[in-house]
């Protein structure tokens, strides 16, 4: 594991750039229930060690506990959850892939 992969860190803000004036932060994460914050946060530490297992995979957390992760199909992660028991409120579905900052996703060609 390289010393970048150790130092994932959650992202829950961004600088965006206004003309003529500071930079202010937008915090990503505003708004969202304390459950979904705990599930995000513990997939970002997470994300090393599930990168090297299951690539591209889909993965389900309650807050700090994974419930599951599914190969091909997040629906079918959903309903596998669904079937024991959880509601939709009561787990977060993420797809196992490096995370970038937002202002990576639009990089022009050089």
């Amino acid at each position: 594991m390289s010393t970048a992969d150790k130092d994932v860190q959650p992202m829950h803000s961004i600088q965006v750039p206004l003309s003529g004036g500071p930079e202010p932060e937008i915090d990503l994460l505003e708004g969202v229930t304390p459950l979904v914050r705990k599930s995000h946060e513990a997939f970002v530490r997470s994300l090393p060690s599930l990168l090297q297992t299951n690539p591209r995979q889909w993965v389900a957390f309650s807050g700090e506990r994974q419930l599951g992760i599914d190969a091909k199909s997040k629906t079918r992660l959903a309903q596998d959850l669904f079937r024991q028991g959880y509601k939709l409120i009561d787990f977060v579905i993420f797809r196992i892939e490096p995370q970038y900052p937002p202002e990576l996703d639009h990089v022009p060609d050089v």
